[in-house]
């Protein structure tokens, strides 16, 4: 915006006052159609987390796995301090301060940290509430369930159009009408929170944090979704089923005993004329008394005493005993199966299956140490975009109450996870003889 210019005779100048017309970011509204209440739904019938519930409840692994990514992510612990580069890299200069050491322990950091994780890596959203004391200072700091939380539909107009102003939080979505409903009011994420938080008038917010892409507006799809969509979930969760079925309705009959005919006119004077069913009681009992001596520890390296003899040259048997096998039917029905529905489960959590004993179905190792220890690695430096969004909240309360400038001189201050990788015995000497690198 140009100012009309003012003319000053006694300097032969002009001045005028030029100021920059402020932008509006670009935002766009999803359209609302289909979407009758004042919350956006989370998934068709607004049971998208529920279904992601069960789908975890019901399978092995999966639960797990999630448990194994929090335990990585948190596993080095909580640090902060200055954030120095060295060398063209970003370093964190770990310091200890009782204000912020106070802080952490009275404002439920901790808590936050374990079930925020586990929501990250569950519905891929976290919904962090701030409470805020009367100088408007974060005091606390708690996750709401992902599975509660519903997010407002965005403003079609106005001074906030495009906006998400509320989230709807119930535990009982379920129902047709919530008696618990808490409606909270939001911080964009994405637009300089801790402005928004200044210059507020309440003393509860939420934020929502998640990545907003492939045209998603509200909710940010979880990697169990797609487990859940690509059906690899629910071939692992039937073949538990199968597997079951295949034991309660197979073969147990291990034996085939014989009897020559013969044997029998031998053994019973008027086998030829006796009916059918008092032929049918004798060979039940014949059956019985041979098991009988055949079953039991007691009768262990005992012995079966049988009769043949030649006829016409031909050897004739008395009684004939053959085993029958189930080289095909049960002990390895769905390993194949399994193996791979496993390893897909674990791909699409992003872990290595050589971290936790997958073993290949084409028969190989379930990796070597220095496969096991590179997946590993590999694994903690992907968790950092992670780590960044369940600590946005606490690097939010650092800048709100001035800790960069209190304790990191000129440069940042930064909270952070430290992160241990496994190195081989030459990189430890290696790193004690060089501790700066």
């Amino acid at each position: 915006m140009l100012n009309e210019p003012i003319y000053i005779p006694e300097h032969q100048a002009a001045l005028s006052v030029v100021g920059e017309t402020k932008k509006e970011i670009t935002r766009t509204i999803k359209d609302q159609r289909g979407q009758s209440k004042e919350y956006w739904a989370w998934g068709d019938g607004n049971d998208r987390p529920q279904e992601i519930i069960e789908a975890i409840e019901k399978n092995l692994l999966l639960p797990r796995v999630i448990e194994f990514k929090r335990d990585i992510l948190m596993s080095g612990g909580l640090v902060y301090g200055r954030v120095i580069t060295e060398k063209g890299r970003e370093l964190l200069e770990p310091i200890q301060e009782n204000e912020i050491d106070d802080w952490l322990a009275e404002s439920g950091a901790e808590s936050y940290i374990e079930e925020a994780t586990e929501d990250l890596f569950t519905f891929g959203n976290i919904f962090p509430e701030l409470n805020l004391n009367m100088r408007r200072e974060i005091a606390q700091i708690q996750e709401l369930d992902a599975s509660e939380c519903r997010l407002e539909k965005q403003k079609l107009d106005g001074r906030n159009k495009a906006a998400i102003q509320n989230v709807y939080v119930s535990a009982n979505w379920d129902q047709a009408t919530q008696n618990d409903l808490a409606i909270v009011d939001a911080i964009d994420p994405f637009i300089n929170p801790g402005a928004q938080i200044k210059n507020g008038r309440k003393y509860k917010y939420v934020l929502p944090i998640r990545t907003l892409s492939r045209g998603k507006k509200y909710y940010q799809r979880s990697p169990v979704e797609s487990l859940m969509d690509s059906g690899w979930l629910d071939v692992a969760n039937s073949i538990p089923k199968w597997k079951k079925a295949v034991m309660d309705n197979q073969l147990t009959i291990k034996w085939h005993i014989q009897i020559n005919e013969a044997w029998l006119r031998w053994k019973y004077s008027d086998w030829d004329s006796v009916d059918d069913e008092e032929r049918t009681k004798r060979k039940k009992d014949l059956a019985e008394k041979f098991m009988k001596v055949m079953k039991g520890s007691d009768q262990a390296g005992g012995a079966h005493l049988s009769t043949f003899k030649q006829e016409n040259g031909q050897e004739i048997i008395g009684w004939k005993i053959e085993p029958i096998k189930h080289d095909k039917f049960g002990d390895k029905t769905y390993i194949e199966d399994a193996t791979a529905s496993d390893a897909h489960i674990m791909y699409s959590q992003g872990v290595d299956p050589a971290l936790m004993g997958i073993v290949a179905s084409s028969g190989m190792s379930a990796g070597s140490g220095s496969d096991k220890r590179m997946a590993l690695n590999q694994l903690i430096l992907m968790m950092r975009p992670a780590q960044r969004k369940i600590l946005m909240p606490l690097n939010l309360k650092s800048k709100l109450d001035g800790w960069a400038q209190k304790y990191a001189k000129d440069g940042r201050f930064a909270f952070q996870f430290m992160n241990f990788h496994i190195a081989t015995l030459d990189q430890v000497n290696s790193q004690n003889n060089n501790p700066t690198e």
